[in-house]
């Protein structure tokens, strides 16, 4: 979910409607815990909720202090709960763990894991580089790991480096082709390049699999649209 994470405050700006309208979704993060009774299923309050993990990792960091897993899974707690800088800490104290091991050894992928979220949290205080950095380093040692490049091709749009953005979501849907939202992002990319072409292709891929898809058909018109009056300009 790492992607969404950061890239849900980006989503709202990017798609336009003929009347120039935002076309919004909104992802909700909540995360809703079942505790199962003789009586039956409750379910508790959001606060109760982060209470209960928070706890539950904090244990865990505590009864395993090199558990890099346990390190990694708190700092997801903290960042979902918007608590930037706990979420630091214990994303860099996964890093460290993590790095300790041989890479062999780290089957879970947690310094990757955790290099990506560290990204998410400096993207999200707007510390751009620091989070790029984040983010290549993933690339670096996992070429295959598809969050990293998604993450570091959502912080290209965010920053206006559309060309940049355009290799990284092409490298993730070379991993990932049947990703519509990573798909969508790279046909809207075309469209702002101008070339009107590779967003038609992109979006006739998704419509292949998504012949309903509202938001690649609204793309599909206002590309047309623009590519026709480019035409007679």
């Amino acid at each position: 979910a790492g992607f969404f994470l950061f890239v849900s405050q980006v989503y709202s700006k990017i798609f336009k409607n003929n009347e120039g309208s935002a076309v919004r979704r909104t992802i909700n993060f909540s995360i809703i815990l079942l505790i199962a009774g003789l009586s039956g299923a409750l379910t508790v309050s959001r606060n109760e909720v982060w209470q209960n993990e928070e706890s539950f990792w904090k244990d865990a960091t505590l009864c395993s202090p090199k558990s890099a897993i346990a390190h990694n899974n708190l700092g997801l707690v903290y960042l979902n709960h918007g608590d930037l800088a706990n979420a630091e800490g214990s994303f860099n104290n996964a890093i460290q763990l993590a790095d300790s091991v041989p890479l062999k050894e780290d089957r879970y992928q947690v310094s990757n894991r955790a290099h990506v979220n560290l990204g998410i949290v400096y993207a999200r205080q707007n510390r751009m580089q620091d989070a790029r950095h984040e983010f290549e380093t993933a690339i670096r040692v996992a070429p295959g790991y598809v969050r990293a490049h998604l993450n570091l091709a959502a912080l290209f749009m965010e920053t206006g480096k559309l060309k940049e953005a355009v290799a990284e979501f092409n490298a993730a849907l070379a991993l990932e082709p049947d990703n519509l939202r990573a798909r969508l992002y790279l046909a809207n990319i075309y469209r702002k390049l101008g070339e009107f072409e590779n967003a038609e292709t992109e979006l006739e891929k998704i419509l292949a699999i998504d012949p309903k898809n509202g938001d690649a058909l609204g793309l599909m018109k206002i590309v047309q649209k623009t590519k026709l009056q480019d035409n007679k300009d």
